[in-house]
């Protein structure tokens, strides 16, 4: 009877996992189709150098975001998928942190503009660029978190998307039209924040989430501040894992190589695309404590399948890179596959890495995360030192792959280690995980 039992519950929680999985899939592929799209276009229109100085800037940007909000919606996300907080009291945490947050930026913004001036925008365009990506990018993060908690993976991306591509077609007809360069980082520029405010409206008319505005206790206010601080020690590790390369090319290389490095580092980004819709869905069904005892299974059969696609992408990579690149973003990206093809063993590890982080994240072990990052951020940086400034770009990459690896072996350990499987159920390609692949794509479960 017990096992009747066990058995009619893993398959309900195999249904469930599955439909998540596919609105996953669909909704959040569609906002990076979109921001794929977005990323050509601008690749096009500013080129390999100036677009290589936005990209660069963005990414000093994403750090500032990531450290100045404290990382709260790392604390939000967790306790509004655990349910441990009530969501109203979250929520109204939610709106007075984002405002608290927009007046801070704000201010640290003008003082920086006044005293660092930028080459390539005024001083108010350049603090309305700042304001526009920090707090955007935490309003996007935060709300479409909160919509994942609610295991809605639809509304947010939609909005988002809808976003990106109104902004696609703004820059193409202004370009069409002769506006200047400078005007058209303006209104990209903008679209960061615009996506935060809808995907922010857009959580408020579907989930109606405060009948009665509650900020939390102190108890609750510990709790979230605790998740956060903690998450934002390992955030920021993985942010120079993933980044740090940048700093070292954009010092040592010349300004075309580092637009066509980060633009190679954006198209791995691409490919973990999957990987992280997946772990979207992997974080709150481990938060919440849904039968996780079956969810270690699902993350071995998700590897695995990880890992023979990107055979197949590495070998794409390698053959015909430089055809497929040169053709979708210019020719001034003509060495863009090299230091691609040097990341994709790194890339396969990123994205395997990515589910294991959120199965982690969702058990509250965010210690397994932060640990395996600074191991990785230790070879790279000793990597980057020792080789980049006389093998380039193509050092960068291997380094990067490298650490990547290094991190994703320590997530493993843990993980073989709290479960009983072993560990060469790794590498063991089953027929039953095409099925499980044919079950997801189909809705069929027979």
């Amino acid at each position: 009877m017990q096992y009747r039992i066990l058995a009619a519950t893993n398959f309900v929680f195999y249904m469930q996992f599955q439909q998540l999985l596919r609105q996953g899939i669909v909704w959040r592929g569609l906002y990076f189709i979109t921001m794929f799209v977005l990323n050509v276009v601008i690749s096009r229109l500013f080129k390999a150098d100036i677009s290589g100085w936005l990209n660069y800037s963005m990414t000093i940007f994403f750090l500032v975001a990531l450290v100045v909000n404290l990382n709260v919606e790392s604390g939000i996300a967790y306790y509004a998928a655990s349910k441990l907080i009530p969501r109203q009291t979250v929520v109204s945490f939610t709106v007075v942190a984002s405002l608290i947050l927009l007046l801070v930026v704000t201010i640290g913004m003008i003082v920086y503009a006044n005293c660092f001036p930028d080459t390539h925008l005024t001083t108010l365009n350049f603090i309305v660029f700042g304001v526009s990506i920090i707090v955007g990018t935490h309003l996007l993060n935060v709300f479409v978190a909160l919509f994942q908690a609610e295991e809605n993976f639809v509304t947010g991306n939609i909005a988002a998307a809808c976003v990106n591509m109104v902004l696609v077609f703004v820059l193409l007809i202004c370009h069409y039209l002769g506006v200047a360069k400078n005007s058209l980082l303006n209104i990209y520029s903008l679209s960061f924040i615009t996506q935060g405010i809808v995907a922010a409206v857009a959580y408020f008319i579907k989930v109606k989430p405060i009948r009665q505005f509650q900020l939390p206790n102190k108890q609750q206010l510990q709790l979230l501040l605790r998740y956060a601080l903690l998450a934002l020690v390992g955030n920021v590790v993985f942010f120079f894992v993933y980044r740090v390369d940048y700093w070292f090319v954009n010092k040592y290389c010349l300004p075309a190589d580092l637009g066509n490095y980060i633009q190679a580092s954006k198209m791995g980004q691409l490919l973990l695309v999957l990987p992280q819709i997946l772990a979207s869905v992997v974080f709150p069904r481990s938060a919440n404590g849904s039968n996780l005892s079956f969810m270690p299974r699902q993350i071995l059969i998700i590897s695995r399948m990880l890992m023979q696609c990107f055979l197949v992408v590495m070998l794409g990579g390698i053959c015909f890179g430089k055809m497929i690149f040169t053709n979708i973003f210019g020719s001034s990206f003509n060495t863009m596959h090299v230091a691609f093809s040097w990341l994709l063993l790194g890339i396969l590890a990123l994205s395997i890495l990515a589910i294991l982080s959120a199965y982690f994240s969702g058990r509250n072990q965010i210690k397994v995360n932060i640990t395996g990052a600074v191991l990785a951020l230790v070879v790279i940086l000793v990597g980057d030192i020792l080789f980049v400034k006389q093998y380039g770009i193509v050092a960068a990459a291997i380094v990067s792959s490298i650490g990547y690896t290094v991190n994703v072996a320590y997530s493993f350990y843990h993980f073989f280690k709290q479960n009983t499987f072993a560990f060469g159920e790794l590498w063991h390609f089953k027929k039953s995980d095409y099925q499980w692949v044919f079950h997801l794509l189909t809705n069929k479960t027979d």
